[in-house]
């Protein structure tokens, strides 16, 4: 079944923003202007995610969130609005929404990848899948495919055991997240709370109150005293996502807190004993920005105590048809369709297509050919985004050249130019197509030497 999203909004802009958005997405958006319509409509759907306004005619976004998580208490929201406040973000985030966004939006792809991640994570949730590779038994273990995921997972095992800070590196969308959650599932710290933020999507302002708390009066808005997410994380493990985005002086302060293992809150004059563990995670490289003055020397260090790099998909060949067919599988339950299995023309392309969205790009591509097909097997057809004929075509019909890496900048060039033709050489349509940040794409596309315009060599 397709997801479903109930939008809770009074300002017409905004909403005619998320129709747009959800126009080409195979996803329902129900769209309500008062909290009193959204109680109405919740009464007769079920919804895979709420995005609610803060500030509605009628009513809080909080006040209508916390309302609704009492009835259903794993019920995915997000929270937008128009006043960017601490308090706000904070109590929201305990409260049980995924992310806080402030309007005006940052930018289209930020408000996307919000998005997407709430209703992966709900997807995740209500699958009991795991992102990384095809996983999953009852002790949150993933079912290791490739060689080098078995490496990497045994090395995992021997750090769980430990209380050592771990730095879990590697490109965007490899599945660093699965890694982090499994060494905390592995640890003596499985009982506890497992707390991860994601350092990147957070401003600054917001993230120094959501991760080191506040006392009342420390701010306007400040009604309440709210413990942050270290103290939340007490007696378990905090994940910091993209922890290279992180600003010089929260990570001053986030230095502070692991070297005293006590936080002070904003407005707050004595510390807090606080007893976690760290995990980070970062796609970028910080031995060079450690080099560059752009990270600090001694966080870096006392982080990484154990680094622990995810390969890329493309170095882990052996691990993309299990994958795959993981997540066909996972879809076709999702959509109650019966779509399969990958013919051998279709399997060629898989392994020898350099996926530089990992493994979340294999999963987004995936999931588009449940979305836009009724039946039968999977062809090479199905995999090119641009092309008109939905047949199945011959790999040799590509004309690769025999040297594998020359191959590889083949394939690449090949489907980045069908991948804006789909999005219509929209870059952010095309990112969000493609599983990467806006960014990231067009690194490629610059790489590539492809025009965003026209999706043709510049």
């Amino acid at each position: 079944m397709q997801q479903s999203v109930l939008l809770v909004e009074d300002d017409p802009h905004t909403g005619a923003l998320f129709q747009g958005l959800f126009e080409d997405r195979d996803s329902q958006l129900v769209w309500a202007q008062t909290g009193g319509d959204a109680r109405s409509r919740l009464r007769n759907q079920d919804f895979d995610l709420l995005v609610l306004d803060q500030r509605l005619p009628d009513a809080q976004g909080i006040d209508l969130l916390r309302e609704i998580r009492a009835r259903r208490p794993r019920q995915a929201a997000l929270l937008i609005t128009g006043y960017s406040d601490i308090a706000d973000a904070v109590t929201a985030m305990r409260e049980g929404a995924q992310d806080y966004l402030t309007k005006p939006f940052e930018s289209l792809s930020v408000l996307e990848a919000a998005i997407d991640r709430a209703l992966s994570f709900e997807s995740a949730r209500q699958h009991s899948r795991q992102v990384g590779e095809p996983g999953g038994d009852r002790d949150r273990r993933p079912l290791v495919v490739s060689k080098a995921m078995r490496h990497l997972m045994e090395q995992a095992d021997l750090v769980a055991a430990s209380d050592a800070g771990v730095l879990v590196s590697g490109e965007t969308g490899t599945g660093k997240g699965v890694i982090a959650q499994h060494i905390h599932h592995a640890s003596r710290r499985s009982k506890g709370p497992f707390i991860a933020v994601d350092c990147g999507a957070i401003p600054e302002n917001l993230l120094e109150g959501l991760l080191f708390g506040y006392e009342r009066g420390a701010f306007t808005g400040a009604s309440q005293a709210n413990p942050g997410l270290v103290e939340a994380a007490h007696q378990g493990t905090l994940f910091l996502d993209e922890l290279g985005e992180m600003s010089p002086r929260l990570q001053m302060t986030l230095l502070r807190v692991l070297e005293e293992r006590a936080v002070l809150r904003l407005g707050a004059s004595q510390p807090r004993p606080c007893d976690f563990r760290v995990i980070a995670a970062t796609h970028r490289n910080l031995h060079e920005a450690v080099k560059e003055g752009r990270f600090r020397a001694d966080l870096f260090y006392r982080l990484r105590a154990v680094e622990l790099h995810v390969p890329p998909l493309r170095e882990r060949r052996d691990a993309i048809v299990p994958l795959a067919e993981r997540f066909l599988a996972e879809f076709n339950a999702r959509d109650e369709r019966n779509i399969g299995p990958f013919t051998d023309d279709a399997v060629q392309y898989m392994q020898a297509a350099p996926w530089p969205g990992n493994v979340r790009e294999l999963r987004h591509t995936i999931e588009r050919i449940v979305a836009t097909r009724l039946d039968g097997p999977i062809g090479f057809g199905a995999f090119t985004a641009g092309e008109q004929n939905a047949g199945t075509m011959a790999l040799q019909e590509l004309q690769l050249p025999l040297d594998a890496r020359q191959a590889q900048d083949h394939f690449e060039q090949a489907y980045l130019r069908q991948l804006m033709d789909r999005a219509g050489h929209n870059v952010s349509q095309a990112a969000r197509l493609a599983g990467l940040s806006r960014q990231a794409l067009h690194a490629r596309l610059v790489r590539t030497g492809i025009h965003p315009r026209n999706g043709r060599p510049s």
